[in-house]
């Protein structure tokens, strides 16, 4: 290896390791042995640029071109120096000699572009810049093409390269200029529909949003450039400036706040989801087959009762006696607790009623539910023990009772574990299978009309009426008739309001007559106009759920289906659900769907002056007060739930979109 060689591989490896100082000497001895080495020269001269001898550098570049005046390295180098000390000419003057001698020069198209965009002639920066990403594709240059886009207000051909470099791997610096250019696109687009022109504070002609749809779908673009990390600072100052006309003109029109109009939604959704989940755990909890375990001998008869249509029966207050006779010994079936004592029950005759628990075999097996003390005999006078809360007893009598140390009516002689024998209150015992059997939900109601009830329910099936009404609170078999008595519906008929009604029915269950129980005085909000339109068309058996789930189909089998399949049975709810969402959306919004109209019209009536638009704002005020007052009183009727969450919804719009209104 000759001398030069080695000098070379030596000033190769200290370039290699970046130490461009050492290598200098190395250099120059190599330019004394060859001095017109081209290649040597134009590498010396990169050297010196990099310890930032420019004159130096150029000096050995001009050198090396006066040896090779078509060397495109020392070309490109040269017009680097020249660009860097503001020589544009001469530094263009470099570039164009070599794409004249190779076009396909990317370097030289490149710095062509950016000396286009310094002259601010974006048309031709663009064409070079293109041709050099088409040659060889570069980061750099992609957001050189993306400004120049933005610079030729091309918002599409712009969103393009975004798209483009959103997929790309960039460094720090990188990904923050795409957050800079990012802003700057979405700024442009946010300015792109206003076709209000004005003139600003200098006098110039400045545009601004016109309507409210230009200034929503601003909004949009603005909230998104809001989400960008922009540090630049002209960016950040006309993003500011943007938000000011937008929130100037809003305010001229009139102050619509989308966020509200989000919480509305959400508070809706939200309404919708938990009348649904209340609904699920509060509505009817047995169907017309009820399926839960029980043990038979815990519900036979042990004393002569009668089985009674309702759970609070007061014989003396009423004309119609409608109860059966249930004899010492009689087998029934549970249905569901009423209350605190009572249990609805099915004889063997498909009867339903209601009896007291106390008549039944399966109050032997009890538990205490509170702390309690065992008296030695019914004048509780002497205390055996003191009884823990839970503690499980046998009932071997019961006894009636008045005495003054006790408050309650009957008295339970009882058998502990261990032997005791003594007498506790009745009411302080609880039996053991009641925790079995599912609750009968009494609130559950069905506001309808007597017009509704006698011409639909007359002639009609009682499994029918059933369906629609959920499941008779019962079925009693009198000496002339046989009597369902539903004592969920209630309604109004001559002045007076009823909580329950009879239908009597013929030996195939067909409807023949009514008859009406429970009357009393008609509410104030009873009489209110709308409120018997309503009812009449009793409207609340869409919104429910079971409506859906019981005519949907007329399937027998897809039923039985259903019915054994717990996930067919959740996928039914899930469907049923849906075609209820809409339902409930539409008659949750009621105040809103009134007002909001109205409201956005009153809006607009600037010219017709303060006082008259005073005068309508308070009769608007007065007319969704009574809208409100009559759907609350609908709500009321059908289900205690949507009252307290269609609040929650109206609050919304009253506090929020209301205040937002001029």
């Amino acid at each position: 290896m000759s001398p030069l060689e080695k000098l070379i591989e030596k000033v190769n490896q200290l370039l290699d390791r970046g130490n461009y100082s050492e290598a200098l000497p190395l250099f120059e001895k190599i330019i004394e042995i060859d001095s017109e080495n081209v290649e040597m020269l134009c590498l010396f001269a990169m050297t010196q640029i990099e310890v930032e001898n420019f004159n130096a550098a150029e000096s050995l570049l001009e050198k090396a071109l006066t040896l090779q005046n078509d060397n495109t390295d020392c070309l490109l180098q040269l017009g680097y120096l020249k660009h860097q000390k503001g020589q544009i000419a001469e530094s263009k003057h470099n570039f164009s000699k070599i794409l004249k001698i190779n076009p396909d020069q990317a370097d030289a198209l490149e710095m062509m572009g950016v000396i286009a965009m310094n002259e601010e002639d974006y048309e031709s920066a663009l064409n070079f810049l293109q041709a050099s990403n088409r040659i060889e594709e570069d980061f750099d240059v992609m957001f050189k093409i993306l400004e120049n886009y933005l610079q030729l207000d091309q918002p599409d051909q712009a969103k393009e390269i975004i798209d483009l470099l959103d997929g790309k791997s960039l460094d720090a610096e990188q990904e923050n200029l795409q957050h800079n250019y990012k802003t700057w696109y979405y700024l442009d687009k946010t300015i792109t529909n206003w076709t209000g022109t004005g003139t600003d504070e200098n006098g110039e002609e400045a545009l601004y949003p016109a309507t409210l749809d230009e200034i929503l779908e601003s909004e949009i673009f603005l909230s998104m450039a809001k989400k960008q990390q922009c540090d630049d600072d002209y960016l950040l100052e006309r993003l500011n400036q943007i938000e000011e006309v937008i929130e100037t003109h809003r305010s001229k029109l009139f102050r619509h706040n989308r966020k509200t109009d989000k919480a509305l939604i959400k508070s809706l959704i939200m309404s919708l989801v938990t009348i649904f989940a209340l609904m699920c755990f509060f509505g009817y909890p047995y169907t017309l087959v009820p399926e839960f375990s029980y043990q038979e001998k815990d519900f036979i008869v042990r004393s002569r009762t009668d089985l009674c249509f309702t759970h609070l029966q007061d014989f003396g207050a009423l004309d119609m006696n409608y109860h059966q006779d249930l004899p010492l010994g009689t087998l029934l079936k549970p249905l569901a607790i009423q209350g605190e004592n009572s249990i609805q029950v099915e004889n063997e005759k498909g009867e339903r009623g209601f009896v007291e628990m106390k008549r039944l075999t399966g109050i032997e097996n009890t538990v205490l539910l509170k702390e309690c003390v065992l008296f030695a005999d019914f004048t509780g006078d002497t205390i055996i023990a003191r009884l823990n809360s839970g503690q499980p007893l046998t009932v071997l009598s019961l006894r009636k009772i008045n005495h003054e140390k006790n408050n309650d009516e009957y008295l339970a002689r009882v058998k502990t574990a261990g032997g005791k024998i003594g007498y506790v209150p009745y009411k302080a015992l609880e039996p053991q299978f009641k925790s079995t059997l599912p609750q009968l939900n009494a609130d559950l109601q069905f506001p309808t009309s007597a017009r509704n009830l006698e011409k639909k329910a007359i002639g009609a099936d009682l499994k029918q009426m059933e369906k629609k009404y959920g499941p008779a609170r019962s079925i009693i078999q009198t000496s002339i008739q046989k009597i369902a008595f539903f004592e969920q519906v209630n309604f109004i008929k001559n002045g007076h309001r009823y909580q329950g009604i009879f239908f009597r029915l013929d030996k195939s269950n067909k409807i023949i007559g009514t008859e009406y129980y429970q009357s009393g005085q008609v509410r104030l909000t009873d009489q209110l106009p709308l409120i018997n339109l309503f009812r009449h068309s009793e409207i609340y058996g869409p919104l429910k759920l079971k409506f859906y789930q019981n005519n949907l189909w007329n399937f027998p089998w897809l039923k039985d289906f259903s019915n054994k399949n717990k996930v067919v049975a959740l996928l039914t709810s899930i469907f049923c659900f849906l075609i209820l969402t809409p339902v409930y959306l539409i008659f949750l919004s009621f105040p809103f769907l009134i007002l909001a109209p109205a409201m956005v019209l009153l809006s607009g009536m600037k010219r017709a002056g303060k006082k008259l638009i005073t005068l309508c704002r308070l009769l608007l005020l007065i007319l969704g007060i009574y809208f409100f007052i009559v759907w609350l009183t609908l709500l009321m009727d059908c289900l205690l739930v949507p009252v307290v969450f269609s609040t929650v919804t109206f609050y919304f719009w009253w506090t929020k979109y209301f205040a937002k209104m001029v």
